[in-house]
């Protein structure tokens, strides 16, 4: 399943913002630089990133339209959401 649009734009301005060209560089651009780690770190526990996520996951779920997709969705959940499901 891929990500939504707007899921997709955020990461790529994510990648954008640390100047590398693939998101696979994205953790060894972090190591190089603490303070961009420790901002980016603040960015992904803000409200604005969690909501982002939040409404990248229900496009995606009403996006659904067979069993099959249903199955991918929900494996595509990020597991710390599927605990709260039960």
């Amino acid at each position: 399943m891929r990500p939504s649009p707007a899921a997709e734009k955020s990461c790529d301005c994510i990648v954008h913002g640390l100047r590398v060209c693939d998101r696979r560089h994205v953790p060894a651009a972090l190591d190089r630089d603490p303070q961009l780690k420790a901002d980016f770190e603040a960015y992904l526990a803000s409200p604005e990133y969690r909501t982002a996520q939040m409404n990248a996951l229900l496009e995606a779920f009403v996006a659904v339209q067979d069993p099959e997709q249903l199955r991918a969705f929900w494996q595509a959940v990020p597991a710390a959401l599927c605990v709260l499901a039960g």
